[in-house]
């Protein structure tokens, strides 16, 4: 009787070890997935608009107190004036965030 070579008995072995893979990933999709979806294509499409809309009202003031700190001129003398028309008008982004939605309002931040 010949032995099998240790090529086709590591073979084997990943062969054995593939379908275990299968088999569990199969058994966790069936638990974790149901066997028909109870959503229809258009209240999918509805909530994937409204998270949509949610994340672009939540990330829009903060990305627009983003770019108004990036823009704003800081010099030197900036810095170190003590007067109050020569500070920077933006300090930080969540004052930024609070100051322009105290001075400008809603619709300068949504693009209105």
């Amino acid at each position: 009787m010949r032995s099998r070579s240790p090529r086709k008995r590591k073979r084997e072995r990943l062969g054995h070890i593939a379908d275990a893979v299968v088999a569990a990933s199969a058994a966790v999709r069936a638990r974790t997935m149901p066997a028909e979806s109870s959503t229809t294509p258009m209240q999918r499409f509805g909530a994937a608009g409204f998270g949509a809309a949610v994340a672009e009202v939540l990330t829009l003031p903060v990305d627009a107190a983003k770019v108004r700190l990036q823009l704003q001129v800081s010099t030197p003398t900036n810095r170190l004036a003590s007067t109050e028309a020569a500070k920077p008008k933006y300090t930080g982004l969540m004052q930024g965030v609070w100051r322009i939605g105290r001075e400008d309002g809603f619709r300068t931040v949504s693009g209105h």
